[in-house]
Parts: C-alpha cells; sequence; structure tokens
C-alpha cells in the first residue's frame, strides 16, 4: 500500500491504486464480490505471497474448490489475498480475507476488504502534510 504514495504525493488512492472488494470469511470458504463477465484472470495467494489457487491450478491438498468467487480450503488460512483482472471492470480488484478463527469456527468472518481506505486516506494526508 505504502507503495502506491512513492510515485507522487499528489495522486489519490484511486488513481494509483487497485480497488478493494469484499470479501466474506465462513469456516475456511473465502467470498469475494460476485463478477459478470467471467472471461477474468483471478488468484488466491496466501500472505506470503504464494498462489493457493488462480483459473489455471491450485495447491493439491490444501484447496477443495475454487473459482473466481470462491475459495474453499481443507484448512483455515488467517490471511488469504485475492486480485482478479476482468477487461469489462477496467483495472485490477483486491481484496484480503482476514478469518477470525474463532468466529470463522462458528459463522461468518467480515473480510478488511471494505476498510483498507481509510489506511489509504491516513497514509495520504500524512503524505501531502510531508
Amino acid at each position: 500500500m505504502l507503495g502506491c504514495f512513492l510515485f507522487s504525493n499528489v495522486l489519490l488512492l484511486q488513481v494509483c491504486c487497485a480497488p478493494h472488494i469484499n470479501c466474506i470469511v465462513k469456516g475456511n470458504v473465502y467470498s469475494v464480490d460476485e463478477v459478470k463477465d467471467k472471461d477474468c484472470l483471478y488468484q488466491w495467494t496466501n500472505s506470503s505471497g504464494v498462489v493457493v489457487a488462480n483459473q489455471g491450478d491450485y495447491m493439491r491438498g490444501l484447496v477443495k474448490e475454487r473459482s473466481i468467487t470462491t475459495l474453499s480450503l481443507h484448512e483455515c488460512l488467517e490471511t488469504v489475498h485475492y486480485t482478479r483482472d476482468c477487461l469489462s471492470e477496467g483495472v485490477k480488484k483486491t481484496a484480503v480475507c482476514t478469518a477470525d478463527r474463532i468466529k470463522a469456527a462458528h459463522g461468518a468472518s467480515e473480510g478488511t476488504g471494505r476498510h483498507h481506505w481509510i489506511t489509504g486516506a491516513v497514509f495520504a494526508l500524512v503524505a501531502l502534510i510531508l
């Protein structure tokens, strides 16, 4: 996220960074907003950036099922990153899915993808002040 502000203090977050989309975690299932265009490139990665699944392949032994909007795993990962690139959407979209292990065991847990603009706005204000 910080890399977005290294180019210029004047650039807005929406111009330089991929828009975030919502992510919901239910147990070992990670879901993002529906997409109309199914002709997209997508990937699900772990917290270290290792690709867990994409449109062409997946990690056997870890992934039960995968699609452009859902990742189902055999075990819970605390953080899963999602990126998709659809020609019809015009820009790459991202989400960070964070599992609250207590809530995930008992139901739904909202991912953090919805609130990343707050962090970006704070960084933008600090960059403009400096």
